[in-house]
């Protein structure tokens, strides 16, 4: 077991999974904060180290990670959510939690200020705000199905592209947005750049900055 305190991205990390609720794979993990799978096999496993989890293999390669219950599992939903702002307050992501109902139980600084919203909020309808098509089914989806989902999407009145993990619990949703908007413009750049080697006459390489090769002409 190690003595260290958990860092706040360990806190994150651990804020996804309830006491007693069902098992979570590293794949469903990675999808939940848009990182690679040995990024989050590595914070599993240190969770596992400071005895927060526990892990289990399943069948060949596969693994499964879940919280387990402790005795301070009794404690109040009001306080589990003030246990779950306090670390939610320090990342700079967007994240909310809703009841069944779709009504807002807590936000973050980041999500407010996307929503324009401020406390008043808390026992809101999410859906008095304009949500995408997309994002709206997506909440009915967890909902009903008690499985995470996971997708891009685009918000037209903020021009912006969100990565968006939702995770149903017993209380709700939980909503966690990540602003993608750079990484987007970054491939629609390149995939204008490697249009115009492709028709292009002539050869052309393109170098970034760090001086690795970005676009290079494709034989013919």
């Amino acid at each position: 077991m190690s003595s260290t305190p958990l860092t706040d991205t360990l806190r994150e990390t651990l804020a996804i999974f309830e006491e007693g609720g069902a098992p979570r794979t590293t794949t469903e993990v990675a999808e939940q904060f848009d990182l690679g799978r040995r990024s989050a096999y590595e914070r599993l496993e240190r969770l596992v180290d400071h005895d927060q989890l526990e892990t289990k293999k399943v069948g060949g390669n596969g693994r499964v990670w879940w919280r387990p219950v402790t005795e301070e599992g009794a404690i109040t939903r009001d306080s589990a959510d003030r246990d779950l702002g306090a670390v939610f307050d320090r990342i700079s992501d967007s994240f909310y939690a809703l009841d069944e109902e779709l009504r807002f139980r807590y936000l973050n600084d980041t999500a407010a200020d996307l929503f324009g919203l401020d406390e008043d909020a808390i026992g809101s309808d999410i859906r008095n705000v304009n949500l995408t098509e997309t994002f709206e089914s997506a909440l009915y989806e967890a909902l009903e199905t008690k499985e995470p989902v996971t997708f891009e999407d685009y918000y037209p009145p903020w021009d912006k592209w969100f990565h968006n993990a939702i995770s149903p619990s017993e209380s709700g949703l939980s909503v966690l947005s990540r602003d993608i908007t750079d990484r987007k413009q970054r491939e629609r750049e390149l995939a204008r750049y490697e249009t115009i080697v492709e028709t292009s006459p002539i050869g052309i390489t393109i170098v970034g900055n760090d001086g690795d090769v970005a676009v290079r002409e494709r034989p013919r």
